[in-house]
C-alpha cells in the first residue's frame, strides 16, 4: 500500500469532519454576479463546516476554524491555509473538495450528502473572487436609509427579479375579512364590506383598517401571539401540574397592545418592571413574563436543580424573544454555530439568577412574589376594614389593661381567690388557624378557607379535598389552647356529597399524651387514616350535611396544646368550629409565667419597641414595674384564652375584624410576579450545564458580538439594564427580530422564515434591505406597533388575490416573494371564535380568570394525579362558555385539544411560529365538535326566527353571513339538495332532530320547530368546515 506523507495525513484530520450536512444556499449568485459570503457561502459552511470547525473550542477538530477570516486564512506550520483567498491551488479545503481519493474526499463518501455540483461551483468561485468573509447579516448595525420607504416597491422588485407574475387587489369582502381577521381574529362588520364596495379608494380601506386597529379586540389577537412567546399558561406545567393565578398578566397582554404601548417599553416593564422607580401595578404585573416558566413542587426534587432550571429557561426565552438567538445551544458548550460562548450564556443567566421565586411553587396558585390587584374602591373599603381591625384591637387591649390592674400578678403567681376553675368554652379553630400557629399537611395541595353562609360558625370554613390522605398539623400560636379539665372537643364536619371522604380522623396532643379518634364504616377504612385504629370511633356522618362530632379530653392532661391533627382518606371534606368545653381557670398567672419563659429572645407579631423588648428578656430578668405591665397586657390581649369572658368576647370581635379583612385581600384577583432576592446569589458557568458542577464564576453581561452594555456608575448591572440594552439604538438585533415577527403574523412567513433563529443556521432574509428599512423606521418612530402593523395591511401586497398559479407555486411555493396575497388556514383560537362570532354566540367580554369550554371526557383525569386539583375537569357554564379562546383554561400537561389539534402549542415553552398540519383528526372535529354543531343549530334558529322561512332564502342568508357574499347559483343547488336530504330523514328519526336542536347549552328555540331547525344546521355545519370559511384568503 502506498505510504502516505505526515503532510497528508495531517491535512486529511484538518477537515476530516470538515462536512457532516449540506444544504443549498438560497438565492444564489447568478452568472456573473460577485459572490455574497452571507447570502451564497455561509448556509454551506454553516451546514457543514461550523459544527467541527466553527467558535466551540472543545468539540473543535485539529484546532481549525473556517468561521472566522483570520483563522480560515492562517497558514499552519508545514502545510497550505485552509482557504487562500484568489488562489484554489493552495487553498487545502477546495484540494480536498475535488479529491477522487476516498479517503481524503470531503464530504467523505459515508456523509448523509454530497455537495451538488452547484455548490462546488459556488465555492470554487468565491475563493477565485477572493474567499471574502463578511459578519453574519443580523449582526450588522442598523443603518438609517436615504430614501422613502416603500413595501411595495421592495416587493415588486424582487417578484420581477424571480420572473414571478403579481396578482391583482383582490375583491371587497376578501380584503376587509382579511384585514379584520389578521388584526383582530374575528370576522369583519358586513357594513366594511358593503362601503368598500361601493367605494374602493385607499381612503376609505384606511378608514376600515383604522377602525380594526382600534378595536378592543386587536389586543386580543395580538396577544394570542405574544403568549406564544411568552409560554403563557394557566397551571404550573410540570407534575401535579397544579393551578396557578396569573391571568392577570395575559390580561396586560392584551391591555398593552390595545394601547399601543410602545415596544421599547412594553419590553422594560416585563423583563425589569418591578425595578423601575415606583413601580405601578401594570409594571408590576408585567414581569409575569418571567413567571410563565414551568415550575414544580414534585418530593424529591433538588432545590439547587430548579433554581437552575428556571434561570436557564428564562434566559434562552428572553434571549430567543428578543433577539431571536438560539442561546440554549451554550448551556453546555460554546454555541457550535453563532458566536455566543457558554460564559456569555451564564453571563446572561446572572441577570434571572437572582429571582426571588422559590425553586418549589407549593402546588399552590399564589407562590410567591404574589401581586394582589386592587381598584381604588376596593382599596377604600380595605382601608375601612383596616380601621374597624385597629379599633377592636385598641378595645381589647384596654380591656386587657384593666383586667391586669383588677388582677395584680407578680412573679410569684396569681393572688389567691382568683384561679378557682369554672366551666367554659375555648374557641380552637373558627374562620382561620391561630394566630401565627405552624401548619403542615402530607398533601401536596394546600388547605382552602372557603366562605359560605351555611357555616355553622362564624363566616368560613375548612375545606381539605383531592386527595388520597391529607393530614393537617396546627402547632402553637394564640391565644394558647388549652385542653380544660372534664373537658369535651366539639367540631363541626361535612364530607362532600359526590366524593365523601372514606375516612376523617382527629387527634390532640397535650404534654406527654395524645388522643386519636377515626371515623369510618369499617375497620379496614379506619387503618387507611389510622393504622393504630383497632375500630373506628364512629360511623362517617351523612355526605352532604354539616354534622357536629363530641370527643372526650379526659384522657389528656389539663395542659397546652401542642398539635391539633385533623385529616382525610380519599375524597372530600369540610372541618368549622374546633371548641374546647370544660373548666378553665379564670386567671392562669402560673400560665404566664410559663409562657414568658418560653418566649426568651424570641420576636413576637404585634410586640413592639419596649414591649417586645421586655418579653425577649424572659420571665426571670429583673425589669421594671411599667415593662412587666406591657408584658402582662400582651399575655392577656392575645395569649391567653382562660380569663374573663369580657377579653374573650372583645377578643372574638377583633378576630372577626381581622378575618372580614382577610377575607376581602383574599378575595382580590391576583398575579405571580417576578422580583429578587434581597442577597444576590454568586453565578457561575455551569460545566456541561450541570446544576451542581460549578465553573469559573460570572458576572451580569452581554455577547461580545453584541454592543456593549453601559454599566452604571458604583452600581451592580441588573434586569433593568438589561431591558434598555435590548431596545437600544445600538442593538441590532430587537428591532430587526421584532418587525420580522410582525410581518409573519401578516403574511404567514417572516422575512427571515425562521423567526425563532436569526443565527447563521436560520434562513437569511428574502428582502434585507426592507428588513432593515422597517426595522429602523419602526424603532426610529417610536415602537409605535399598531402604526408598523397599519404599513404592512395597507401595503397592495397584502390586499392580492390569494390564489396561485403553477408558475407561482413552482417558483415560490411559500409565497416569500408575496406575489399573490397570504392565504392561510385560520389558528386554533379564530377557528372557534369565529364560529361563535357568525352564528351570534360569542361573548365579547374580555379578562378575567380561564374559563373551561366543552371538552370531551378523559381529557385531563389521564394524566391528573390524585390529589392535583386540575384532576378532574369541570366546565363553565353560561355566558362565560362562550368568550374568546385566548381566554380558555390552558392545562399545559393537557391542553384544551380543539386547540391541539389545530397546532396551538402547549405552552411549556417559547413558541414564535406555528406549523400548520393536515389531519383527518381537524376534519373530524370540524364536524362533530359540539361547539361547531351548537353555533350551526343556533344560527339555524336564529335564521328562522328573524322570518327567513323558505330554504332557498335560507341557505342565501347563512352564505352570506359565514362567507360575506351571496352563495352562487352551484352552490346553492349543492346546499339546496344537502337540506332536503337532511329533512328527510330528520323527518323519519324525530328524536334525532330534537337532539340536533339542543346541542350544547344555549336554550332551544321557542318558535321553530326541531325539524326545521336540525336540517339547516347541517347545512350550516357545511358552510362552516367550507375552504372559503376556514382560511383567511
Amino acid at each position: 500500500m502506498m505510504q502516505r506523507s505526515p503532510q497528508a495525513i495531517l491535512g486529511n484530520l484538518l477537515l476530516s469532519t470538515l462536512f457532516c450536512f449540506v444544504c443549498i444556499a438560497s438565492s444564489p449568485a447568478r452568472g456573473d454576479e460577485p459572490i455574497e459570503f452571507n447570502r451564497d457561502i455561509r448556509p454551506i459552511l454553516s451546514q457543514t463546516c461550523f459544527r467541527c470547525h466553527g467558535l466551540d473550542a472543545k468539540t473543535r477538530e485539529a484546532g481549525l476554524r473556517l468561521d472566522t477570516a483570520s483563522d480560515a486564512y492562517a497558514i499552519r506550520e508545514g502545510e497550505s491555509a485552509a482557504i487562500k483567498p484568489g488562489s484554489l491551488g493552495e487553498s487545502l479545503v477546495w484540494q480536498r473538495i475535488i479529491s477522487t481519493d476516498p479517503e481524503s474526499v470531503m464530504p467523505p463518501p459515508s456523509a448523509n450528502r454530497q455537495l451538488s455540483e452547484e455548490e462546488k461551483k459556488m465555492l470554487e468561485k468565491w475563493i477565485a473572487q477572493g474567499a471574502t468573509y463578511q459578519q453574519h447579516w443580523a449582526f450588522e448595525p442598523l443603518k438609517k436609509s436615504d430614501r422613502e420607504i416603500d413595501i411595495d416597491r421592495e416587493l415588486n422588485l424582487a417578484i420581477d427579479q424571480n420572473h414571478l407574475q403579481r396578482n391583482p387587489i383582490a375583491d371587497a369582502a376578501t380584503r376587509v375579512r382579511r384585514v379584520a381577521l389578521t388584526l383582530t381574529g374575528l370576522p369583519p362588520d358586513p357594513a366594511d364590506v358593503t362601503s368598500l364596495s361601493t367605494n374602493p379608494s385607499r381612503a376609505n380601506y384606511e378608514r376600515i383598517v383604522d377602525k380594526y386597529l382600534t378595536s378592543p379586540h386587536f389586543g386580543e389577537e395580538m396577544a394570542k401571539h405574544w403568549l406564544d412567546l411568552a409560554r403563557y399558561g394557566d397551571t404550573h406545567g410540570l407534575h401535579l401540574d397544579n393551578d396557578r393565578s396569573i391571568w392577570a398578566y395575559r390580561d396586560w397582554v392584551v391591555r398593552a397592545f390595545n394601547a399601543n404601548q410602545p415596544f421599547d417599553q412594553f419590553t422594560i416593564d416585563q423583563i425589569a418592571g418591578d425595578l423601575l422607580p415606583n413601580p405601578t401595578q401594570d409594571q408590576w404585573i408585567a414581569t409575569g413574563f418571567n413567571r410563565c416558566n414551568v415550575t414544580t413542587s414534585e418530593g424529591g426534587a433538588i432545590n439547587e436543580e430548579f433554581l437552575f432550571r428556571y434561570a436557564v429557561d428564562r434566559t434562552s426565552t428572553t434571549v430567543q424573544t428578543w433577539l431571536g438567538l438560539t442561546a440554549g445551544c451554550a448551556v453546555c458548550h460554546d454555541h457550535k454555530y453563532d458566536p455566543l460562548s457558554t460564559k456569555e450564556f451564564y453571563s446572561l443567566y446572572a441577570f434571572f439568577y437572582n429571582a426571588a421565586d422559590p425553586a418549589m411553587d407549593g402546588n399552590i396558585s399564589t407562590t410567591a412574589p404574589f401581586k394582589r390587584l386592587i381598584s381604588a374602591e376596593q382599596q377604600k373599603e380595605l382601608d375601612a376594614l383596616q380601621q374597624q381591625e385597629n379599633t377592636e384591637r385598641e378595645k381589647l387591649l384596654e380591656i386587657a389593661r384593666n383586667y391586669e390592674r383588677r388582677t395584680p400578678i407578680t412573679s410569684a403567681g396569681v393572688q389567691a381567690g382568683e384561679n378557682l376553675p369554672h366551666r367554659a368554652s375555648q374557641v380552637w379553630i373558627d374562620d382561620e388557624f391561630p394566630l401565627e400557629s405552624r401548619t403542615r399537611n402530607t398533601s401536596r395541595n394546600k388547605e382552602n378557607w372557603r366562605m359560605e353562609s351555611s357555616a355553622p360558625m362564624g363566616v368560613r370554613f375548612l375545606s381539605q379535598s383531592f386527595g388520597n390522605r391529607f393530614e393537617q398539623t396546627i402547632s402553637g400560636g394564640w391565644p394558647v389552647l388549652q385542653v380544660p379539665k372534664n373537658g369535651t372537643l366539639q367540631f363541626w364536619v361535612r364530607l362532600d356529597r359526590y366524593e365523601p371522604a372514606s375516612a376523617i380522623t382527629v387527634s390532640v396532643k397535650a404534654g406527654s399524651k395524645s388522643a386519636r379518634w377515626t371515623w369510618a364504616n369499617s375497620p379496614e377504612d379506619a387503618m387507611s387514616i389510622d393504622r393504630g385504629a383497632k375500630s373506628p370511633t364512629g360511623p362517617l356522618p351523612v355526605p352532604g350535611v354539616w354534622t357536629q362530632l363530641s370527643v372526650s379530653l379526659n384522657d389528656l392532661p389539663a395542659e397546652e396544646v401542642q398539635d391539633l391533627h385533623i385529616g382525610l382518606f380519599g375524597g372530600n371534606c369540610d372541618w368549622d368550629g374546633f371548641v374546647a368545653t370544660g373548666e378553665f381557670s379564670s386567671a392562669d398567672g402560673s400560665g404566664l409565667e410559663t409562657w414568658w419563659t418560653t418566649q426568651k429572645n424570641k420576636s413576637l407579631p404585634l410586640a413592639l419597641g419596649k414591649q417586645a423588648e421586655a418579653i425577649k428578656q424572659g420571665a426571670q430578668s429583673d425589669i421594671g414595674k411599667e415593662q412587666r405591665a406591657s408584658v402582662e397586657e400582651y399575655y392577656f390581649a392575645y395569649v391567653t384564652d382562660s380569663v374573663s369572658d369580657e377579653l374573650k368576647e372583645q377578643r372574638v370581635r377583633w378576630r372577626r375584624a381581622g378575618v372580614r379583612r382577610q377575607m376581602l385581600e383574599d378575595s382580590l384577583a391576583g398575579s405571580m410576579v417576578f422580583g429578587d432576592v434581597a442577597k444576590p446569589r454568586e453565578a457561575f458557568v455551569m460545566t456541561r450545564g450541570q446544576y451542581d458542577q460549578k465553573g469559573e464564576p460570572v458576572e451580569p453581561g452581554t455577547p461580545a458580538i453584541l454592543p456593549k452594555l453601559a454599566k452604571q456608575k458604583d452600581a451592580p448591572l441588573n434586569r433593568l439594564d438589561l431591558a434598555r440594552w435590548l431596545v437600544s439604538p445600538e442593538n441590532p438585533l430587537t428591532a430587526r427580530v421584532t418587525v420580522n415577527r410582525f410581518w409573519q403574523q401578516v403574511f404567514g412567513v417572516g422575512l427571515v422564515k425562521t423567526s425563532d433563529d436569526f443565527g447563521t443556521q436560520g434562513t437569511p432574509p428574502s428582502h434585507p434591505r426592507l428588513l432593515d428599512e422597517l426595522a429602523v423606521d419602526f424603532r426610529d418612530h417610536g415602537w409605535d406597533v399598531k402604526r408598523l402593523m397599519k404599513q404592512l395591511v395597507m401595503t397592495e401586497a397584502f390586499q392580492r388575490f390569494g390564489s396561485v398559479t403553477p408558475d407561482q407555486l413552482a417558483l415560490d411555493p411559500e409565497n416569500r416573494y408575496v406575489a399573490r396575497g397570504p392565504r392561510l388556514r385560520l389558528d386554533a383560537e379564530q377557528l372557534r371564535d369565529n364560529i361563535l362570532a357568525v352564528s351570534g354566540l360569542l361573548n365579547p367580554e374580555m379578562g378575567g380568570p380561564g374559563f373551561k369550554t366543552y371538552q370531551p371526557p378523559n381529557i385531563w383525569e389521564p394524566v391528573g394525579y390524585g390529589d392535583s386539583n386540575t384532576r378532574y375537569y369541570v366546565q363553565d357554564h353560561g355566558p362565560i362558555l362562550y368568550k374568546r379562546s385566548i381566554y380558555a383554561y390552558l392545562k399545559r400537561t393537557a391542553p384544551p385539544p380543539f386547540m391541539t389539534n389545530f397546532d396551538a402549542p402547549n405552552r411549556e415553552q417559547f413558541c414564535s411560529r406555528r406549523e400548520r398540519s393536515n389531519t383527518p383528526l381537524q376534519a373530524l372535529q370540524l364536524m362533530n365538535d359540539i361547539q361547531y354543531l351548537e353555533a350551526a343549530r343556533y344560527l339555524a334558529a336564529k335564521t328562522i326566527e328573524s322570518g327567513y322561512l323558505q330554504s332557498e332564502e335560507q341557505i342565501q342568508y347563512v352564505v352570506h353571513k359565514a362567507l360575506l357574499r351571496p352563495a352562487t347559483v352551484s352552490e346553492s343547488k349543492t346546499l339546496l339538495d344537502a337540506y332536503r336530504q337532511f329533512r328527510e330523514r330528520l323527518a323519519a328519526s324525530p328524536e334525532d332532530a330534537g337532539r340536533i336542536a339542543q346541542l350544547g347549552e344555549k336554550p332551544k328555540s321557542a318558535t321553530a320547530s326541531d325539524l326545521d331547525v336540525a336540517s339547516l344546521a347541517l347545512v350550516i355545519n357545511i358552510v362552516f368546515n367550507l375552504d372559503e370559511f376556514l382560511n383567511r384568503n
